[in-house]
C-alpha cells in the first residue's frame, strides 16, 4: 500500500501538484515513519518552496538519511540542500559521505573537491583528490588532478609523485608528460624538466605550451650551469659585421593600446632622423593600416628621401603574421650577401648613433637589442620572471666596447637585430612566432640561448619601448619623445 501511495505521490509531483504530493507523503509517513523515499520527496517539495521551507526540507532530508544511512542518493541530496542554504561546512561532510558510499564511481570525490575549492579550502581540495587517487589507483586523471592541486599549494614533492603515478599509467600521454615537466621545472632539477618536456615534444611536436615550457626549462638549466656559458662565449669567434643594413619596420593601427610616451608617427620620425635609411635599406610593413595612415607614412618617407618602389608593403596579417612576413622578405635576399637585419616595432625611440651601436653589439653577440628592459630589474612578482630575476637583476656578464658597456640578456621583445646569415640558420625557431596564446617572444630567445646564441644589450639602453612603466632606465626618454613630437609639427 505504501509503495503504491508513494508512486501516486511521485506522479502528483511530476504533474506539478506539489501540495497534494506532500499530503500523500505525510499520510505515508504517518503509518511508516521509516520510509526514506517519502521523507526525501517531501523534503524536495519543501525545498522548492524557497527560504520559507528550507529548515523543514533539511530536517526531512536528514530523516531520510537516518532511515537508510547507506543510501548515497540521500546523502548527496542533503549535501546539495545544505550548500544551497549556506551551510558549506555541513555540506562538505555529507559530500564526503556520498563519496564513501559510492565505491564504484569517483565522480562524488570530484564534486567534493570542487566544493572545497569553491569554499576556498585548498587543503580540503588536495585531500579529496588524494583520497580519490588512493581509492582509484588506476585512474590517471585522478592522479593528474591531485598533482595539479598539490602544485597550486606549492607542495612540490606531492605534485611530482602524483604526476609520476599518472604518467606511469599513461606513458605516452602528452598531458601527463607536460604535467610532470612543469612540476619538475618548478620543484626539481631543470635538467629533468628538460628531459620530460623533450619527451612531450617527441610525442606531440606541435604542442605549443610544451614548446614554451621547454624554453623556460632550457633557460633554467643554463642558469644552473654557472659560468659555463661565459666560457663558451670566450671560445666563440663572431664573423665580421656586415656593412649592409636592412630594416623591417612594422607599423599597425591595431597596435598595443597601452599608454605610450610617444605615438607611432613620433617613433617613426625619430627612427628616420636617427637612422637616415636609404630606400634600399628599408621595408615598412603597414599592417592593418588605414589609408590616411599610409598616406602620412608615404609623406614622411618622401620627406626623408627613402620612399622608393616597394618600400611600403600593406598587409592584414596581425602581429605574428606581419613578423613572419617581414622575416620572409629578409630571407628573400641573396644567400651570398650577408647583412644586418633589424626587425623594428612601431613603438620604439632611439638615441643618435643607434646604427653604429647595432654594429658594435654584433661584434660580441648573435643578436642585439638596444632596449635595456626595465622588467629585468623589477620584482619577479610583478613580471612573472621567476627563476630569471634574483637579487634585483638577471645573471649576466658585462663587457666594455668603445661605444658602450654591454650585458648579455636572456630575452627581449620582437625588436632586435642579427646577421642575415644567423636569421637563416635560426629560421625554424622564429617560425614558432605563430603561437599566439602565450607571450612567445621570450620563449624563442630562451630556446636560442640554450642552443648557444648570445643576445646583448647596451648599458644604459640606447633605445626604449614606448610604455612609460617599462622604459629603459637611466635615460630621459620623455624629453626625446617631446623632441620627436615637435618635429612632427614642423
Amino acid at each position: 500500500m505504501a509503495v503504491h501511495d508513494l508512486a501516486a505521490a511521485a506522479g502528483l509531483f511530476r504533474e506539478g501538484r506539489r501540495q497534494e504530493a506532500f499530503d500523500v507523503c505525510a499520510l505515508i509517513l504517518g503509518g511508516r515513519p521509516d520510509n526514506g523515499d517519502a521523507w526525501q520527496l517531501s523534503a524536495i517539495i519543501r525545498f522548492q518552496q524557497g527560504t520559507d521551507g528550507a529548515a523543514d526540507a533539511i530536517a526531512r532530508q536528514r530523516n531520510a538519511c537516518a532511515c537508510d544511512p547507506a543510501r548515497a542518493e540521500y546523502a548527496a541530496n542533503l549535501a546539495a540542500m545544505l550548500k544551497a542554504y549556506g551551510d558549506g561546512g555541513a555540506a562538505l561532510v555529507w559530500l564526503r559521505r556520498t563519496a564513501l558510499l559510492t565505491p564504484a564511481d569517483p565522480m562524488p570525490w570530484r564534486r567534493l573537491a570542487a566544493a572545497c575549492q569553491q569554499a576556498g579550502d585548498r587543503t580540503g581540495t588536495v585531500d579529496a583528490f588524494r583520497e580519490a587517487a588512493a581509492r582509484y589507483p588506476l585512474r590517471s586523471d585522478l592522479h593528474a588532478d591531485f598533482g595539479a592541486q598539490a602544485l597550486q599549494q606549492e607542495d612540490g614533492p606531492t605534485a611530482l609523485r602524483a604526476f609520476g603515478n599518472g604518467l606511469a599509467l599513461a606513458p605516452g600521454n602528452a598531458d601527463a608528460l607536460r604535467n610532470l615537466g612543469v612540476a619538475t621545472l618548478r620543484h626539481g632539477p631543470a635538467a629533468e624538466a628538460v628531459d620530460w618536456l623533450t619527451r612531450l615534444l617527441t610525442v606531440e611536436p606541435d604542442h605549443e605550451d610544451g614548446f614554451c615550457d621547454l624554453a623556460l626549462a632550457l633557460h633554467r638549466r643554463q642558469a644552473e650551469s654557472g659560468h659555463t656559458r661565459w666560457r663558451q662565449h670566450d671560445r666563440r669567434l663572431f664573423p665580421p659585421v656586415p656593412d649592409r643594413l636592412r630594416v623591417f619596420y612594422r607599423l599597425s593601427d591595431r597596435g598595443n593600446p597601452k599608454e605610450k610616451i610617444a605615438g607611432p608617427f613620433a617613433c617613426l620620425a625619430n627612427f628616420l632622423d636617427v637612422f637616415r635609411p636609404a630606400a634600399e635599406e628599408l621595408r615598412l610593413i603597414a599592417d592593418n593600416c588605414r589609408d590616411d595612415t599610409v598616406e602620412r607614412v608615404e609623406a614622411m618617407l618622401a620627406q626623408a628621401g627613402c620612399l622608393g618602389t616597394g618600400v611600403i608593403r600593406r598587409t592584414a596579417l596581425g602581429h605574428h603574421g606581419s613578423f613572419l612576413h617581414a622575416k620572409a622578405l629578409a630571407l628573400a635576399d641573396p644567400v651570398s650577401q650577408d647583412a644586418i637585419v633589424y626587425f623594428l616595432e612601431d613603438d620604439y625611440l632611439h638615441l643618435p648613433g643607434a646604427r653604429a651601436m647595432l654594429a658594435e653589439g654584433l661584434q660580441i653577440a648573435d643578436y642585439v637589442t638596444l632596449y635595456d628592459h626595465a622588467d629585468k630589474y623589477a620584482d619577479p612578482a610583478a613580471t612573472s620572471l621567476h627563476g630569471v630575476i634574483a637579487a634585483g637583476g638577471e645573471e649576466t656578464c658585462v663587457l666594455r666596447r668603445p661605444l658602450s658597456h654591454w650585458k648579455f640578456t636572456a630575452s627581449t621583445t620582437m625588436t632586435w637585430a642579427c646577421r642575415l646569415s644567423t636569421l637563416r640558420a635560426d629560421s625554424a625557431v622564429w617560425d614558432r612566432f605563430r603561437i599566439e596564446r602565450r607571450s612567445i617572444d621570450y620563449c624563442l630567445h630562451y630556446t636560442l640561448g640554450a642552443a648557444g646564441r648570445f643576445l646583448a644589450c647596451p648599458l644604459p639602453g640606447h633605445a626604449t619601448h614606448g610604455e612609460a612603466n617599462w622604459a629603459s632606465p637611466g635615460r630621459d626618454w620623455p624629453a626625446l619623445a617631446r623632441q620627436a613630437e615637435q618635429r612632427l609639427q614642423r
